[in-house]
């Protein structure tokens, strides 16, 4: 009985965290390491130079430094998924903003989200940080 709860549960956890919204996974490491960035993304500097790999999402323009921080994490096989809620708490009429880090360069590549967008999950692996961002 305690076994068909439990599987119960992952299968509920599983679909929720795993419900569709589009892709806003990070561009791939050659466009940092160009110093390039896609179209919809701008090419920003680490002032720190920290060089890790990293996805965050900014309150406003990441200039601002308004960081954000995920509501929850949970763990599913080897996946730990952030959950990110955008609801912002005050209405405002600027967008979220994703910073995608890249380790071994000073580049940032951002982008503005649309302002419809409420919540974003990313993926990570042990293997590999932030190996997608899906966002509805």
């Amino acid at each position: 009985m305690m076994i068909r709860f439990a599987m119960a549960c992952a299968v509920l956890l599983t679909s929720s965290v795993e419900a569709s919204g589009e892709d806003y996974t990070c561009p791939g490491h050659r466009y940092a390491a160009a110093g390039e960035a896609p179209a919809g993304w701008e090419v920003r500097r680490d002032p720190g130079s920290r060089g890790v790999s990293s996805a965050v999402f900014f309150d406003g323009d990441p200039v601002n430094n308004a960081s954000l921080a995920p509501s929850r994490e949970v763990r599913f096989g080897d996946d730990e998924i952030a959950i990110w809620p955008l609801t912002p708490l005050i209405p405002t009429d600027q967008p979220v903003w994703l910073v995608c880090g890249y380790e071994g360069t000073s580049v940032l590549l951002a982008r503005s989200l649309p302002l419809s967008i409420r919540e974003c999950r990313t993926y990570d692996t042990p293997r590999s940080p932030i190996t997608r961002i899906v966002c509805e």
